[in-house]
Protein backbone atom coordinates (compact mmCIF):
# COMPACT_ATOMS: atom_id res chain seq x y z
CA UNK A 1 0.00 0.00 0.00
CA UNK A 2 1.26 3.68 -1.07
CA UNK A 3 1.75 5.71 2.14
CA UNK A 4 2.10 8.29 -0.93
CA UNK A 5 0.62 8.64 -4.20
CA UNK A 6 3.05 10.28 -6.53
CA UNK A 7 2.53 13.06 -8.08
CA UNK A 8 3.43 11.74 -11.59
CA UNK A 9 3.07 7.63 -11.55
CA UNK A 10 5.75 7.64 -14.68
CA UNK A 11 8.27 9.82 -13.55
CA UNK A 12 10.85 7.79 -11.92
CA UNK A 13 12.12 10.50 -9.39
CA UNK A 14 8.66 10.85 -8.30
CA UNK A 15 8.36 6.82 -7.77
CA UNK A 16 11.50 6.58 -5.75
CA UNK A 17 10.25 9.25 -3.50
CA UNK A 18 7.21 7.40 -2.50
CA UNK A 19 7.50 5.28 0.57
CA UNK A 20 5.28 2.20 0.37
CA UNK A 21 4.00 0.89 3.82
CA UNK A 22 3.56 -2.96 4.68
CA UNK A 23 0.15 -4.28 6.02
CA UNK A 24 1.96 -4.99 9.70
CA UNK A 25 3.10 -1.19 9.56
CA UNK A 26 -0.27 0.08 8.64
CA UNK A 27 -1.60 -1.99 11.43
CA UNK A 28 1.05 -0.64 13.92
CA UNK A 29 0.39 2.84 12.90
CA UNK A 30 -3.41 2.04 13.60
CA UNK A 31 -2.93 0.96 17.02
CA UNK A 32 -0.77 4.30 17.68
CA UNK A 33 -3.43 6.28 16.85
CA UNK A 34 -6.11 4.67 18.89
CA UNK A 35 -3.56 4.10 21.39
CA UNK A 36 -2.03 7.91 21.66
CA UNK A 37 -5.31 9.43 20.14
CA UNK A 38 -8.51 7.90 22.28
CA UNK A 39 -7.36 6.12 25.49
CA UNK A 40 -4.89 9.58 26.63
CA UNK A 41 -7.93 11.62 26.10
CA UNK A 42 -10.50 9.48 27.75
CA UNK A 43 -8.12 8.73 30.46
CA UNK A 44 -7.73 12.04 31.18
CA UNK A 45 -11.53 13.20 31.02
CA UNK A 46 -12.19 10.70 33.08
CA UNK A 47 -9.57 11.35 36.12
CA UNK A 48 -10.48 15.14 35.44
CA UNK A 49 -13.88 14.33 36.14
CA UNK A 50 -12.77 12.28 39.43
CA UNK A 51 -10.90 15.08 40.54
CA UNK A 52 -13.38 17.60 40.62
CA UNK A 53 -16.07 15.34 41.66
CA UNK A 54 -13.95 14.44 44.79
CA UNK A 55 -13.15 18.37 44.94
CA UNK A 56 -16.37 20.67 44.86
CA UNK A 57 -14.45 24.01 45.84
CA UNK A 58 -12.64 23.30 42.70
CA UNK A 59 -15.10 22.31 40.81
CA UNK A 60 -17.27 25.21 41.81
CA UNK A 61 -14.50 27.49 40.62
CA UNK A 62 -14.21 25.62 37.42
CA UNK A 63 -18.04 26.64 36.74
CA UNK A 64 -17.92 30.14 37.58
CA UNK A 65 -14.76 30.45 35.39
CA UNK A 66 -16.40 28.88 32.77
CA UNK A 67 -19.69 31.68 33.61
CA UNK A 68 -17.78 34.09 33.91
CA UNK A 69 -16.47 34.04 30.72
CA UNK A 70 -19.47 33.56 28.42
CA UNK A 71 -20.87 36.28 30.12
CA UNK A 72 -18.51 38.11 28.68
CA UNK A 73 -18.40 36.05 25.25
CA UNK A 74 -21.70 35.14 24.57
CA UNK A 75 -20.68 34.47 21.08
CA UNK A 76 -17.49 32.33 21.98
CA UNK A 77 -17.54 28.96 19.86
CA UNK A 78 -15.96 25.87 22.40
CA UNK A 79 -12.88 25.96 21.35
CA UNK A 80 -12.23 29.79 21.99
CA UNK A 81 -13.47 29.57 25.56
CA UNK A 82 -11.36 26.41 26.06
CA UNK A 83 -8.25 28.43 24.98
CA UNK A 84 -9.05 31.33 26.94
CA UNK A 85 -9.64 30.09 30.53
CA UNK A 86 -7.14 29.74 32.48
CA UNK A 87 -8.55 28.30 35.37
CA UNK A 88 -9.72 25.09 32.97
CA UNK A 89 -6.13 24.84 31.57
CA UNK A 90 -4.85 24.62 35.36
CA UNK A 91 -7.64 22.24 35.88
CA UNK A 92 -6.45 20.06 33.01
CA UNK A 93 -2.66 19.94 34.04
CA UNK A 94 -3.22 19.37 37.46
CA UNK A 95 -5.38 16.34 36.41
CA UNK A 96 -2.00 14.91 34.09
CA UNK A 97 -0.01 15.83 36.68
CA UNK A 98 -1.63 13.49 38.70
CA UNK A 99 -2.58 11.13 36.56
CA UNK A 100 -0.52 11.03 33.58
CA UNK A 101 -1.19 8.93 30.78
CA UNK A 102 1.94 7.51 30.36
CA UNK A 103 3.43 6.96 33.76
CA UNK A 104 6.85 6.69 32.52
CA UNK A 105 8.85 7.11 28.81
CA UNK A 106 11.42 5.58 27.56
CA UNK A 107 14.67 7.68 25.27
CA UNK A 108 17.46 6.37 23.53
CA UNK A 109 20.84 8.85 23.82
CA UNK A 110 21.30 9.66 19.76
CA UNK A 111 24.61 10.63 20.65
CA UNK A 112 27.33 10.39 23.68
CA UNK A 113 26.81 13.24 26.07
CA UNK A 114 27.82 13.82 29.93
CA UNK A 115 25.09 15.62 31.97
CA UNK A 116 26.01 16.63 35.69
CA UNK A 117 29.27 14.77 35.74
CA UNK A 118 27.50 11.33 33.98
CA UNK A 119 28.25 9.80 30.64
CA UNK A 120 25.51 8.50 28.37
CA UNK A 121 26.67 6.17 25.67
CA UNK A 122 25.22 6.70 22.56
CA UNK A 123 22.37 4.43 22.15
CA UNK A 124 22.00 4.15 25.85
CA UNK A 125 18.26 3.57 26.39
CA UNK A 126 17.12 5.21 29.84
CA UNK A 127 13.30 5.44 31.51
CA UNK A 128 12.09 8.42 32.25
CA UNK A 129 9.43 8.30 35.61
CA UNK A 130 7.19 10.70 34.79
CA UNK A 131 4.72 9.75 37.73
CA UNK A 132 7.76 9.92 40.17
CA UNK A 133 8.76 13.31 39.13
CA UNK A 134 5.03 14.66 39.18
CA UNK A 135 4.82 13.07 43.08
CA UNK A 136 7.96 14.22 43.97
CA UNK A 137 8.39 16.58 46.95
CA UNK A 138 11.44 18.15 45.84
CA UNK A 139 9.43 19.70 43.17
CA UNK A 140 5.86 20.05 44.08
CA UNK A 141 4.50 21.74 47.90
CA UNK A 142 2.08 19.32 48.52
CA UNK A 143 2.36 16.55 45.57
CA UNK A 144 -0.78 14.40 46.52
CA UNK A 145 -3.24 17.45 46.57
CA UNK A 146 -4.97 18.41 43.51
CA UNK A 147 -4.43 22.29 43.49
CA UNK A 148 -5.16 23.61 39.81
CA UNK A 149 -3.23 26.64 40.60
Amino acid sequence: MDAEAPDDPDNESSIKASRVLTDKQIVGLCFDFMLAGHDTTSSMLAFTSYLLAINPHEQEQLCQAIDDYYQENEEASLYDASQNIPYLDWVLHESLRLYPPAPNTGRVCNETCTINGVTFLKGFRFDIPILKIHMSPEYWDQPEVFNPK
